[in-house]
């Protein structure tokens, strides 16, 4: 019995469920999901991965280290994005905290990103990436849009090509608006009715509150500093 066959039978005992309950929540075939029971799991897509943790109310992380064909799939194909995630976003963090060691008199001569500054932010958005974030995966994944290998290498192609060339140029945007864009469009190039608007709109609606919300809460702790 396979490792990917032994985690399914006993996420499937937990909730209760049979194969056809797994076909139904992840909108494929009986025939394809026993597939995978046979150790199999070349159709075994993350939006799958997501719709089985839903319906069985498991980690998605724990079944996800069985599905060698999704894994290292999804893998191959993003690698340059991922590139592309430190080479723009922690660039802008760098700058920050760079800014502020030269203004206060803590960075000597001339203006330079230190290498602790530059290790220290590396590590801390690739921890963040590492340990955070299924629920924004699964939102990018399967809500806003199901992609399939091909639109996801599309839109994960458009999104290193942008990033790439912001930071050539030295542009500071953002990863997840970046993103999110190329997975609407690769989702809206097979049809426009397969995105999610609403979702799509929720997203958009959140980025525009998170501006003035964070002014408040930078506004917030700079009238507290100025108790000390």
């Amino acid at each position: 019995m396979s490792t990917l066959q032994a985690r399914l039978e006993q996420a499937m005992k937990h909730a209760e469920v049979n194969k056809a309950a797994l076909a139904k929540a992840c909108g494929i075939s009986t025939a394809a999901v026993a597939k995978w029971f046979g150790g199999d799991a070349k159709n075994l897509k993350m939006e799958h991965l997501f719709a089985v943790s839903d319906l069985c109310k498991v980690d998605p992380r724990w079944l996800d280290s069985t599905s060698s064909g999704a894994s290292s799939n999804s893998g191959a194909l993003t690698q340059p994005f991922r590139f592309g995630h430190g080479l723009n976003d922690a660039q802008k963090t760098m700058g920050v905290i760079t800014v502020l060691l030269y203004s206060t008199g803590y960075l000597h001569g001339d203006f330079h990103v230190p290498h602790w500054v530059a290790l220290g932010c590396y590590i801390a958005i690739g921890l963040g990436t590492l340990t955070g974030g299924w629920r924004i995966i699964e939102t990018m994944g399967t809500r806003i849009t199901k992609l399939n290998q091909h639109q996801g290498f599309s839109a994960s192609a458009g999104g290193s090509v942008m990033l790439f060339a912001a930071s050539y140029l030295g542009i500071p945007v953002s990863t997840t608006h970046t993103i999110t864009g190329c997975v609407i469009g690769a989702g809206a190039a097979r049809r426009a009715s397969a995105v999610r608007w609403g979702v799509a709109g929720n997203v958009m609606i959140a980025w525009i509150i998170t501006i003035p919300a964070s002014a408040s809460v930078a506004a917030l702790f700079y009238y507290l500093t100025t108790f000390f």
